[in-house]
């Protein structure tokens, strides 16, 4: 991301905030790494939004980061509207697999090695997860405008974004 950052938007810093980019690391409920070292291991997003549906943009103090490029959370995914099914009628869709920040769970794959898994958004433009070894994945960079930011054109859409001055 801050390779990303370098090359496209550096000379642009003095438009962009300083965003605050939640990596929610608290362990599911009954989870800790003693207790399930061999076996799959979830992290709170994973109850929070495959089982209770129940997002939320409150984050931890030890899990929020200031950055000027960070990635979309999970939780934000679903309130945008990219629950477990497939949506390709709102604003994060893109036709891609990309990741979110989230992280999904730990798991012994096959000959227990040791695995991560992150949530992303599919090719159809549902939240589900997949592997952190997962190549076919995408970055999609998110990115927090100052609030004096002049928008010069475009109405925000795919076809027709925001040009900012």
């Amino acid at each position: 991301l801050e390779e990303w950052y370098n090359t496209n938007l550096k000379s642009q810093e003095s438009k962009i905030a300083d965003g605050k980019y939640c990596n929610d690391r608290n362990v599911q409920s009954g989870y800790t790494w003693a207790s399930q070292p061999t076996s799959t291991f979830y992290y709170a997003g994973y109850k929070r939004l495959w089982t209770d549906y129940a997002p939320t943009l409150s984050c931890g103090t030890l899990d929020t980061y200031t950055l000027k490029v960070g990635l979309i959370t999970s939780d934000e995914v679903m309130y945008a509207g990219g629950k477990f099914a497939n949506n390709t009628s709102y604003y994060l869709y893109n036709g891609h697999d990309y990741w979110t920040m989230s992280p999904y769970c730990w798991y012994y794959g096959s000959s227990t090695s040791l695995s991560a898994a992150m949530f992303v958004v599919s090719t159809s433009g549902y939240l589900t997860n997949a592997g952190v070894y997962a190549s076919e994945v995408d970055v999609r960079p998110v990115i927090n405008l100052k609030a004096d930011a002049q928008i010069s054109g475009g109405n925000g859409t795919k076809d027709n974004p925001y040009i900012v001055a």
